[in-house]
């Protein structure tokens, strides 16, 4: 089994798990130096995961702790209603 099945299972290119071994992803091979696709899938979900985490944690040390409220209630909508102001921006752009 090749590079090829294991981005088939992934639903992703050849291009794709390539890169992804730049950046760390490392492909299980069987002791015969095959490529194992089930545990290369596992592993390659689990890298992806991981690279996920690190980007959430990484924005959630960014944030000041509060999920992103400023605590400012005077905000661009006051005494607007939001829905209105949404779909207005919807169509303007």
């Amino acid at each position: 089994m090749t590079i090829k099945a294991v981005s088939n299972i992934l639903g992703v290119t050849e291009r794709t798990v390539r890169n992804q071994r730049k950046n760390g992803y490392a492909l299980v091979r069987k002791a015969d130096g095959s490529v194992d696709v089930d545990e290369s899938v596992k592993s390659y979900v689990k890298h992806k995961s991981e690279i996920i985490r690190q980007l959430n944690a990484a924005s959630g040390r960014k944030s000041s702790g509060n999920s992103g409220s400023t605590g400012n209630t005077d905000g661009d909508f006051q005494g607007k209603n939001w829905k209105k102001e949404k779909d207005k921006q919807a169509l303007y752009g």
